[in-house]
């Protein structure tokens, strides 16, 4: 009898350890692998970081200028796309700079874009 009982409770207490356990082991996973989100102002890049991985969705202003030569309208590029880190190891980056397209399209310097915006501003306001 008392040897049943303390088979009984030794497996009692193995079951015990071994929920514990498991309960433990998701309680990690779930603040490992819990991303909080954050929104960068720089065009309305989302960045969701956990502990272990974090996952960029760029949509981010880029440092690119281009002027059409035939209508003078002047755009900058805008970054896209998503990339992934898992422990601060990038596993996947599918971004992609979007710009304008076509012949009539030249890329000018930042400086350049600068003044031309200017000149816009001050005939708008004649």
């Amino acid at each position: 009898m008392e040897e049943s009982n303390k088979t009984d409770k030794e497996t009692k207490k193995k079951r015990r350890r071994k929920r514990t356990l498991i309960v433990l082991a998701i309680l990690a996973a779930l603040i490992l692998l819990t991303p909080i989100p954050y929104t960068i102002k720089d065009g309305g890049t989302k960045h969701y970081s956990a502990i272990l991985y974090s996952v960029y969705d760029y949509h981010a202003l880029w440092m690119h200028y281009y002027r059409n030569t035939e209508t003078n309208e002047l755009r900058y590029s805008i970054l896209r796309g998503i990339a992934v880190d898992i422990l601060g190891i990038k596993v996947y980056d599918g971004t992609w700079e979007d710009r304008p397209t076509g012949s009539e399209w030249e890329q000018i310097s930042a400086d350049e874009y600068d003044r031309l915006r200017w000149e816009q501003y001050e005939e708008e306001q004649r």
